[in-house]
């Protein structure tokens, strides 16, 4: 038997003169909105469930499997970097080096000559 919306009305009016509003909406917000046949049982998501396993089975693995080798990727550009970051390091060392040395060999010659124009400044003065 298929309940109709009229059903459902007469069914409403019926229960508030019976047992007033209040208590008519309770029961009828109990009830299904459909049919009884349009409810699902726990037979029914049982089936779902399987036929969502069957259908989805082994993807899941795949899909950590795929997240597995980009994180051995993204290791192995770490490394590169790690490698690279130690080459900048080394490089800036001798760039340092480099400036230390030919800041002291022009200013050694500017030393110098200021120390014997202030020596014979002396001995003239």
């Amino acid at each position: 038997m298929t309940v109709s919306e009229s059903d459902r009305h007469e069914l409403y009016a019926r229960l508030e003169e019976v047992i007033g509003k209040e208590h008519t909406e309770t029961i009828m917000s109990l009830l299904p909105p459909v049919g009884w046949a349009d409810v699902a049982t726990k037979h029914d998501l049982v089936e779902l469930e399987g036929r969502l396993v069957a259908r989805f089975e082994g993807r899941f693995e795949r899909l950590d499997a795929r997240f597995d080798r980009m994180e051995g990727r993204f290791d192995a550009i770490d490394s590169r970097f790690e490698a690279y970051d130690a080459k900048l390091e080394a490089l800036e060392s001798r760039v340092s080096a480099s400036i230390f040395r030919t800041a002291l060999l022009v200013n050694i010659p500017t030393i110098l000559a200021s120390f014997a124009l202030t020596l014979t400044a002396v001995r003239l003065g």
